[in-house]
Protein backbone atom coordinates (compact mmCIF):
# COMPACT_ATOMS: atom_id res chain seq x y z
CA UNK A 1 0.00 0.00 0.00
CA UNK A 2 1.25 3.45 -0.48
CA UNK A 3 1.25 5.85 1.46
CA UNK A 4 0.08 9.85 0.97
CA UNK A 5 3.05 10.97 -0.15
CA UNK A 6 4.00 8.40 -2.39
CA UNK A 7 0.65 8.64 -3.83
CA UNK A 8 1.47 12.86 -4.35
CA UNK A 9 4.92 12.09 -5.80
CA UNK A 10 3.04 9.96 -8.17
CA UNK A 11 0.36 12.43 -9.44
CA UNK A 12 2.83 14.92 -9.50
CA UNK A 13 4.72 13.01 -12.01
CA UNK A 14 2.50 11.68 -14.18
CA UNK A 15 -0.16 14.51 -14.26
CA UNK A 16 1.89 16.84 -15.99
CA UNK A 17 1.88 14.92 -19.69
CA UNK A 18 -2.00 15.32 -19.57
CA UNK A 19 -1.05 19.62 -20.45
CA UNK A 20 -1.52 19.52 -24.09
CA UNK A 21 0.19 22.19 -24.85
CA UNK A 22 3.54 20.43 -22.48
CA UNK A 23 2.74 17.28 -24.38
CA UNK A 24 2.26 18.55 -28.23
CA UNK A 25 5.11 20.28 -27.57
CA UNK A 26 7.74 16.87 -26.80
CA UNK A 27 5.45 15.12 -28.72
CA UNK A 28 5.98 17.06 -32.05
CA UNK A 29 9.85 17.31 -31.27
CA UNK A 30 10.25 14.07 -31.05
CA UNK A 31 7.74 12.95 -33.76
CA UNK A 32 10.01 15.24 -35.86
CA UNK A 33 13.08 13.90 -35.31
CA UNK A 34 12.25 10.71 -35.53
CA UNK A 35 11.19 10.78 -38.95
CA UNK A 36 13.69 12.47 -39.65
CA UNK A 37 16.45 10.28 -38.62
CA UNK A 38 14.62 6.89 -39.40
CA UNK A 39 15.42 7.85 -43.52
CA UNK A 40 18.35 5.89 -44.53
CA UNK A 41 20.12 8.61 -46.38
CA UNK A 42 20.16 10.82 -43.56
CA UNK A 43 20.76 8.58 -41.50
CA UNK A 44 23.79 7.90 -43.32
CA UNK A 45 24.72 11.75 -43.21
CA UNK A 46 24.30 11.46 -39.35
CA UNK A 47 27.19 8.70 -38.98
CA UNK A 48 29.25 10.29 -41.21
CA UNK A 49 29.57 13.48 -39.49
CA UNK A 50 29.44 11.80 -35.77
CA UNK A 51 31.98 8.65 -36.35
CA UNK A 52 35.44 8.75 -36.72
CA UNK A 53 37.25 8.38 -40.31
CA UNK A 54 38.83 5.39 -38.46
CA UNK A 55 35.16 3.71 -37.57
CA UNK A 56 33.74 4.65 -40.80
CA UNK A 57 36.11 2.44 -42.53
CA UNK A 58 35.10 -0.52 -40.34
CA UNK A 59 31.32 -0.46 -40.90
CA UNK A 60 29.15 -0.55 -44.45
CA UNK A 61 26.68 2.35 -44.09
CA UNK A 62 25.75 1.40 -47.66
CA UNK A 63 23.82 -1.77 -46.13
CA UNK A 64 22.41 0.46 -43.17
CA UNK A 65 19.01 -0.94 -41.90
CA UNK A 66 16.56 1.25 -39.41
CA UNK A 67 15.11 -1.74 -37.20
CA UNK A 68 11.70 -1.95 -35.80
CA UNK A 69 11.26 -1.10 -32.99
CA UNK A 70 9.95 -4.37 -31.65
CA UNK A 71 13.77 -4.92 -31.37
CA UNK A 72 13.56 -3.85 -27.37
CA UNK A 73 11.02 -5.15 -25.54
CA UNK A 74 7.10 -4.24 -24.70
CA UNK A 75 7.77 -1.61 -22.29
CA UNK A 76 11.02 -0.40 -23.66
CA UNK A 77 9.46 -0.15 -27.27
CA UNK A 78 6.80 2.26 -26.39
CA UNK A 79 9.40 5.17 -25.83
CA UNK A 80 8.76 6.52 -29.29
CA UNK A 81 11.91 8.42 -29.63
CA UNK A 82 14.10 5.69 -30.02
CA UNK A 83 15.88 5.02 -33.16
CA UNK A 84 17.98 1.77 -33.75
CA UNK A 85 20.09 1.23 -36.64
CA UNK A 86 21.76 -2.16 -37.78
CA UNK A 87 25.11 -1.58 -39.85
CA UNK A 88 27.35 -4.91 -41.01
CA UNK A 89 30.91 -4.73 -40.68
CA UNK A 90 33.02 -4.64 -43.93
CA UNK A 91 35.03 -7.23 -45.57
CA UNK A 92 33.56 -9.87 -43.13
CA UNK A 93 33.47 -13.09 -43.93
CA UNK A 94 30.77 -13.79 -41.45
CA UNK A 95 27.67 -11.62 -40.45
CA UNK A 96 28.75 -9.35 -37.96
CA UNK A 97 26.82 -6.48 -37.62
CA UNK A 98 27.20 -3.27 -35.01
CA UNK A 99 24.17 -1.70 -33.37
CA UNK A 100 23.76 2.03 -33.02
CA UNK A 101 21.23 2.97 -30.70
CA UNK A 102 19.70 6.76 -30.87
CA UNK A 103 17.88 7.79 -27.83
CA UNK A 104 16.14 11.44 -28.37
CA UNK A 105 15.72 13.95 -25.68
CA UNK A 106 14.15 17.38 -25.35
CA UNK A 107 14.40 17.55 -21.34
CA UNK A 108 18.14 17.14 -19.30
CA UNK A 109 16.93 13.66 -18.22
CA UNK A 110 20.11 12.39 -15.55
CA UNK A 111 18.87 8.68 -16.07
CA UNK A 112 19.21 8.50 -19.80
CA UNK A 113 22.64 6.89 -19.52
CA UNK A 114 20.47 4.26 -17.28
CA UNK A 115 17.63 3.84 -20.12
CA UNK A 116 20.26 3.38 -22.51
CA UNK A 117 21.67 0.46 -20.80
CA UNK A 118 18.60 -1.07 -19.96
CA UNK A 119 18.03 -0.78 -24.12
CA UNK A 120 21.22 -2.41 -24.74
CA UNK A 121 21.21 -5.15 -22.38
CA UNK A 122 17.53 -5.85 -24.28
CA UNK A 123 19.78 -6.07 -27.38
CA UNK A 124 22.02 -8.26 -25.32
CA UNK A 125 19.37 -10.67 -24.61
CA UNK A 126 17.89 -11.18 -27.75
CA UNK A 127 21.44 -11.95 -29.06
CA UNK A 128 22.04 -14.75 -26.12
CA UNK A 129 18.71 -16.28 -27.06
CA UNK A 130 19.35 -16.54 -30.36
CA UNK A 131 23.02 -17.72 -30.17
CA UNK A 132 21.67 -20.25 -27.24
CA UNK A 133 18.46 -21.70 -30.19
CA UNK A 134 21.39 -22.15 -32.84
CA UNK A 135 23.70 -24.06 -29.86
CA UNK A 136 26.43 -21.03 -30.28
CA UNK A 137 26.95 -19.78 -27.14
CA UNK A 138 30.59 -21.07 -27.06
CA UNK A 139 31.44 -19.14 -30.24
CA UNK A 140 29.01 -16.14 -29.96
CA UNK A 141 30.15 -13.05 -28.77
CA UNK A 142 27.59 -10.22 -27.86
CA UNK A 143 27.47 -7.04 -30.48
CA UNK A 144 28.59 -4.01 -30.14
CA UNK A 145 26.23 -0.94 -29.07
CA UNK A 146 26.96 2.38 -29.71
CA UNK A 147 24.43 4.58 -27.63
CA UNK A 148 23.93 7.92 -28.44
CA UNK A 149 21.98 10.87 -26.48
CA UNK A 150 20.41 13.30 -29.36
CA UNK A 151 19.54 16.14 -27.55
CA UNK A 152 17.17 18.94 -28.90
CA UNK A 153 15.73 21.09 -26.15
CA UNK A 154 15.81 24.72 -25.45
CA UNK A 155 18.57 24.48 -22.84
CA UNK A 156 22.46 22.40 -23.15
CA UNK A 157 22.32 18.60 -21.70
CA UNK A 158 24.13 18.43 -18.70
CA UNK A 159 23.50 14.93 -17.16
CA UNK A 160 25.97 12.34 -16.99
CA UNK A 161 26.95 10.98 -20.51
CA UNK A 162 28.88 8.07 -18.79
CA UNK A 163 26.91 5.71 -16.59
CA UNK A 164 29.88 5.53 -13.74
CA UNK A 165 28.17 9.69 -13.35
CA UNK A 166 24.98 7.52 -11.82
CA UNK A 167 26.96 5.09 -10.16
CA UNK A 168 28.03 5.46 -6.19
CA UNK A 169 31.61 4.12 -6.00
CA UNK A 170 33.79 2.84 -2.87
CA UNK A 171 37.02 3.79 -2.83
CA UNK A 172 39.22 0.92 -3.60
CA UNK A 173 36.39 -1.06 -5.64
CA UNK A 174 35.45 1.60 -8.56
CA UNK A 175 37.20 -0.66 -10.81
CA UNK A 176 34.75 -3.15 -10.56
CA UNK A 177 31.79 -0.76 -11.52
CA UNK A 178 30.25 -0.82 -14.35
CA UNK A 179 30.93 1.76 -17.32
CA UNK A 180 29.13 2.31 -20.35
CA UNK A 181 29.50 5.81 -22.31
CA UNK A 182 27.29 7.82 -24.23
CA UNK A 183 27.94 9.99 -27.82
CA UNK A 184 25.68 13.13 -26.76
CA UNK A 185 24.48 14.92 -29.90
CA UNK A 186 23.57 18.25 -27.87
CA UNK A 187 22.22 20.49 -30.63
CA UNK A 188 21.46 23.49 -28.43
CA UNK A 189 25.12 23.90 -27.72
CA UNK A 190 26.45 23.06 -31.38
CA UNK A 191 27.79 26.07 -32.61
CA UNK A 192 27.79 27.72 -36.04
CA UNK A 193 30.89 26.76 -36.94
CA UNK A 194 30.32 23.53 -35.63
CA UNK A 195 27.24 22.39 -37.94
CA UNK A 196 27.28 19.64 -40.40
CA UNK A 197 28.77 20.41 -43.62
CA UNK A 198 26.24 18.51 -45.24
CA UNK A 199 23.57 20.77 -46.66
CA UNK A 200 20.75 18.96 -45.84
CA UNK A 201 21.98 18.00 -42.18
CA UNK A 202 22.82 21.07 -41.52
CA UNK A 203 19.46 22.11 -42.05
CA UNK A 204 18.25 19.59 -39.80
CA UNK A 205 20.33 20.77 -36.66
CA UNK A 206 19.32 24.80 -37.70
CA UNK A 207 15.03 24.19 -37.53
CA UNK A 208 16.00 22.47 -34.33
CA UNK A 209 17.52 25.08 -32.86
CA UNK A 210 15.53 27.71 -34.71
CA UNK A 211 12.00 26.00 -33.01
CA UNK A 212 13.86 26.39 -29.95
CA UNK A 213 14.79 29.92 -30.23
CA UNK A 214 12.87 32.93 -29.20
CA UNK A 215 13.35 34.41 -32.81
CA UNK A 216 12.49 31.31 -34.59
CA UNK A 217 11.51 33.19 -37.76
CA UNK A 218 14.78 34.39 -38.38
CA UNK A 219 16.11 30.48 -38.03
CA UNK A 220 13.84 29.59 -40.31
CA UNK A 221 14.81 32.03 -43.01
CA UNK A 222 18.74 30.92 -42.35
CA UNK A 223 17.55 27.20 -43.04
CA UNK A 224 15.53 28.26 -46.30
CA UNK A 225 18.72 29.78 -47.24
CA UNK A 226 20.78 26.77 -46.40
CA UNK A 227 18.55 24.22 -48.30
CA UNK A 228 17.81 26.89 -51.54
CA UNK A 229 20.76 25.05 -53.33
CA UNK A 230 18.80 21.51 -53.00
CA UNK A 231 15.13 23.16 -53.43
CA UNK A 232 15.05 22.23 -57.63
CA UNK A 233 14.36 18.74 -55.94
CA UNK A 234 11.03 17.56 -55.04
CA UNK A 235 12.33 15.62 -52.32
CA UNK A 236 14.03 18.62 -50.70
CA UNK A 237 10.77 20.79 -51.40
CA UNK A 238 9.13 17.91 -49.22
CA UNK A 239 12.11 18.48 -46.61
CA UNK A 240 11.56 22.46 -46.16
CA UNK A 241 7.64 21.69 -45.81
CA UNK A 242 8.48 19.35 -43.01
CA UNK A 243 10.60 22.24 -41.34
CA UNK A 244 7.75 24.70 -41.59
CA UNK A 245 5.00 22.24 -40.21
CA UNK A 246 7.14 20.97 -37.36
CA UNK A 247 7.98 24.79 -36.93
CA UNK A 248 4.12 26.03 -36.88
CA UNK A 249 2.68 22.96 -34.55
CA UNK A 250 5.99 23.12 -32.03
CA UNK A 251 7.37 26.78 -32.12
CA UNK A 252 6.44 28.64 -28.92
CA UNK A 253 7.39 31.87 -30.35
CA UNK A 254 6.18 31.23 -34.20
CA UNK A 255 2.42 31.84 -35.27
CA UNK A 256 0.93 31.18 -38.57
CA UNK A 257 1.00 34.83 -39.03
CA UNK A 258 4.34 34.84 -38.30
CA UNK A 259 5.00 32.08 -41.04
CA UNK A 260 2.91 33.86 -43.80
CA UNK A 261 4.89 37.37 -43.25
CA UNK A 262 8.09 34.51 -43.89
CA UNK A 263 6.88 33.01 -46.90
CA UNK A 264 6.13 36.32 -48.42
CA UNK A 265 9.36 37.71 -47.59
CA UNK A 266 11.02 34.97 -49.10
CA UNK A 267 8.47 35.22 -52.11
CA UNK A 268 9.84 31.76 -53.73
CA UNK A 269 7.06 29.88 -56.06
CA UNK A 270 8.44 26.70 -54.76
CA UNK A 271 7.90 27.58 -50.91
CA UNK A 272 4.54 30.15 -51.65
CA UNK A 273 2.86 27.01 -53.18
CA UNK A 274 3.00 25.08 -50.37
CA UNK A 275 1.05 27.46 -48.01
CA UNK A 276 -2.05 26.04 -48.18
CA UNK A 277 -1.03 23.15 -47.86
CA UNK A 278 0.54 23.20 -44.82
CA UNK A 279 -2.27 25.46 -43.44
CA UNK A 280 -4.28 22.87 -43.70
CA UNK A 281 -2.58 20.75 -42.53
CA UNK A 282 -1.50 23.12 -38.88
CA UNK A 283 -5.64 23.70 -39.04
CA UNK A 284 -6.43 19.94 -38.89
CA UNK A 285 -3.71 19.01 -36.84
CA UNK A 286 -4.09 21.47 -34.00
CA UNK A 287 -8.05 20.46 -34.06
CA UNK A 288 -7.33 16.56 -34.19
CA UNK A 289 -4.20 17.16 -31.87
CA UNK A 290 -5.87 18.14 -28.77
CA UNK A 291 -7.94 15.17 -28.59
CA UNK A 292 -5.05 12.65 -29.39
CA UNK A 293 -2.52 14.27 -27.30
CA UNK A 294 -4.40 14.27 -24.39
CA UNK A 295 -5.07 11.14 -25.21
CA UNK A 296 -1.82 9.83 -25.84
CA UNK A 297 -0.50 11.46 -22.73
CA UNK A 298 -2.80 9.60 -20.68
CA UNK A 299 -2.68 6.68 -21.86
CA UNK A 300 1.46 6.65 -21.02
CA UNK A 301 0.28 8.28 -17.56
CA UNK A 302 -2.11 5.44 -16.63
CA UNK A 303 0.37 2.91 -17.44
CA UNK A 304 3.57 4.80 -15.64
CA UNK A 305 1.49 4.81 -12.27
CA UNK A 306 1.23 1.01 -12.72
CA UNK A 307 4.67 -0.04 -13.63
CA UNK A 308 6.17 2.48 -10.65
CA UNK A 309 3.99 0.43 -8.58
CA UNK A 310 3.40 -3.68 -9.52
CA UNK A 311 6.75 -3.10 -12.34
CA UNK A 312 4.82 -5.43 -14.66
CA UNK A 313 1.11 -4.90 -16.37
CA UNK A 314 -0.68 -7.76 -16.99
CA UNK A 315 -1.62 -7.90 -20.81
CA UNK A 316 -5.39 -7.50 -20.74
CA UNK A 317 -4.76 -4.76 -18.43
CA UNK A 318 -2.33 -2.42 -20.60
CA UNK A 319 -4.57 -3.49 -23.71
CA UNK A 320 -7.19 -2.04 -22.24
CA UNK A 321 -5.80 0.97 -21.00
CA UNK A 322 -4.17 1.77 -24.75
CA UNK A 323 -7.64 1.23 -26.11
CA UNK A 324 -9.50 4.03 -24.66
CA UNK A 325 -10.11 7.02 -26.36
CA UNK A 326 -11.42 9.48 -23.55
CA UNK A 327 -9.26 11.88 -22.02
CA UNK A 328 -11.20 12.53 -19.35
CA UNK A 329 -11.86 8.80 -18.57
CA UNK A 330 -7.93 8.37 -18.78
CA UNK A 331 -7.41 11.14 -15.97
CA UNK A 332 -10.03 9.41 -14.00
CA UNK A 333 -8.05 6.46 -14.32
CA UNK A 334 -4.83 8.21 -13.63
CA UNK A 335 -6.72 8.53 -9.86
CA UNK A 336 -7.71 4.79 -9.86
CA UNK A 337 -4.23 3.40 -10.79
CA UNK A 338 -2.63 5.66 -8.12
CA UNK A 339 -5.23 4.64 -5.05
CA UNK A 340 -5.27 0.69 -6.18
CA UNK A 341 -4.68 -1.83 -3.73
CA UNK A 342 -3.66 -4.50 -6.44
CA UNK A 343 -3.89 -4.94 -10.06
CA UNK A 344 -6.95 -6.78 -9.65
CA UNK A 345 -8.54 -3.72 -7.83
CA UNK A 346 -7.34 -1.45 -10.97
CA UNK A 347 -8.60 -4.25 -13.09
CA UNK A 348 -12.16 -4.07 -11.75
CA UNK A 349 -12.31 -0.16 -12.35
CA UNK A 350 -11.31 -1.04 -15.77
CA UNK A 351 -15.29 -0.99 -16.95
CA UNK A 352 -15.99 2.29 -15.48
CA UNK A 353 -14.19 3.54 -17.90
CA UNK A 354 -14.85 1.92 -21.15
Amino acid sequence: MVDEQQRTDIQDDVVAPLDFAEFKKKYQHDAFCKSQLQKVRKARKLLQHLFTAESLELIDLDKLEITSETFVDDELSRSYADVVYRVPLKNCDEVFVVYILIELKTDDDRWTVFQLLRYVVRIWEREYKAALENKELTTSLLPTVVPIIFHHGETRFSSPTELIGLTRTVCGLDEFAVKMRCMLVDVPSVAAGELPEDLELRALYMVLKAVSSKNPQAGLMAVYDTMKPLLHEMEYQQEMRDDLYYALTSASHFSVDDYSRMVNHINDERIMSMTSAIDELYAKGEAKGRVEGRVEGGIKSVLTVLRKRFTIIPQDIENAVSAMTDPIALLSLVSDAVVCESLDEFRNALPRHE
